[in-house]
């Protein structure tokens, strides 16, 4: 009984050793914050501010950051399909290290709509699209679905507030 005592922890040991030390763990979380209007021009614009939150142990090089309308929530890497992509102010890519937080803003015409002769079904969600490259060479997309969001609302309590993880790569 003893031995297999003896067996069972070294086992916990080695295990706790390679988590700790060799296996390194993709994980972010990207919050919407808030979301403005800017209306000082002559149209309105939509201001999102967002946090991407590194919370793995491994650097993550984001690599775009777009605004895109397309049938899925997915987003374009994970569902096979067309989607457009909606003119939105520049974002330099960046590297977060583990436990960094990363704050940037999304600015973009809020009367923005697909052209005429498109398919509206085709357009049917709004996704904030974040490519990211972990260290180890995966490739991720973080999708956010912003096509509930309005000018007023939704309420604290809705989805689109609550952050989405890297979950798995593509």
């Amino acid at each position: 009984m003893e031995m297999v005592v003896s067996v069972g922890a070294f086992l916990v040991s080695l295990i706790a050793l390679y988590l700790s030390h060799w296996h390194k763990s993709s994980k972010a979380i990207l919050c919407l914050n808030s979301r403005f209007f800017d209306c000082l021009s002559e149209k309105t614009n939509r201001e999102l501010n967002y946090t991407f939150s590194n919370t793995g142990n491994q650097e993550l090089y984001i690599k775009d950051i777009a605004l895109l309308m397309g049938p899925s929530p997915l987003g374009h890497l994970k569902h096979d399909a067309p989607y457009l992509e909606v003119p939105i102010n520049h974002l330099d890519p960046f590297v977060l290290k583990p436990g960094e937080i990363r704050p940037f803003t999304v600015v973009h015409d809020a009367a923005y709509r697909p052209p005429k002769e498109s398919d509206p079904n085709q357009h049917r969600h709004t996704i904030l699209s974040l490519e990211v490259i972990s260290a180890n060479g995966k490739r991720y997309q973080v999708a956010h679905d912003i096509s509930e969001l309005g000018a007023t609302g939704p309420a604290l309590k809705h989805p689109i507030w609550k952050g989405v993880p890297l979950g798995s790569s593509v």
